[in-house]
């Protein structure tokens, strides 16, 4: 069974593919699972300013709301997916 439970998409600031980008993707390469695990910083859970800070290209602010965005976004893309199983995640 082909599978890749280690995805990112344009909620982390790694990647830039959205989640229906790598789900289409993701079926050519006829995968069966996926897990979109986009970061959450932990010890940056809230935005920037929450902690008086700036965003800068060292640190990633806001991993509640990346954790929002990303299970919002794949949630919504689970119905349109088959064949593949889509999972939400994060890599926290």
């Amino acid at each position: 069974m082909i599978m890749n439970l280690h995805t990112h998409t344009h909620n982390s600031p790694d990647a830039q593919q959205t989640v229906a980008e790598r789900v289409k993707a993701a079926n050519q390469l006829g995968l069966r699972f996926m897990a979109v695990t986009d970061h959450v910083e932990i010890n940056r859970y809230y935005p920037a300013a929450y902690y008086n800070a700036e965003e800068n290209t060292e640190f990633f602010y806001d991993g509640g709301g990346v954790f929002a965005r990303s299970t919002a976004e794949t949630i919504a893309a689970q119905t349109e997916c088959t064949p593949l199983t889509l999972l939400c995640g994060a890599e926290v």
